[in-house]
């Protein structure tokens, strides 16, 4: 078992090698504004490291830049539940949490389209949701 440990231990830093390349390089899309490989990489990070703060931010930060709101919300809200992570996680979460009501965001597009229907169905109508 002696044997065996420092492989492990290896492969273990090889991921966590891996994991902060992938961060990095998200973050550097993120600056450039590419959001699609920005996230892609962010959740390249979180796979190969799931318990890493940084890689659900960078996550985070990559919905907002596609003004996704409400999921850099809760995913920044997942990051500061992890080891570390709270601090930095809450910080960031107030720009997610400012852009919410803005509208702008596809689910409140949808939303918005939605009640925009209804106010024009006869009084009376009824929409039933099951």
């Amino acid at each position: 078992i002696s044997a065996i440990k420092p492989f492990a231990e290896s492969a273990q830093n090889l991921k966590q090698t891996a994991a902060v390349y992938s961060s990095n390089r998200s973050a550097a899309f993120a600056k450039l504004r590419q959001w699609h490989y920005s996230l892609g990489d962010a959740q390249e990070s979180a796979r190969l490291s799931p318990q890493w703060y940084k890689s659900q931010l960078r996550i985070a930060t990559a919905y907002l830049g596609q003004g996704h709101a409400e999921h850099a919300y809760k995913t920044y809200l997942f990051a500061s539940d992890l080891p570390q992570g709270y601090a930095e996680a809450m910080k960031e979460c107030q720009h997610a949490l400012w852009q919410i009501p803005r509208l702008e965001s596809p689910l409140a597009k949808q939303r918005l389209t939605r009640f925009d229907q209804d106010k024009n169905r006869p009084k009376g109508w009824c929409r039933i949701f099951a």
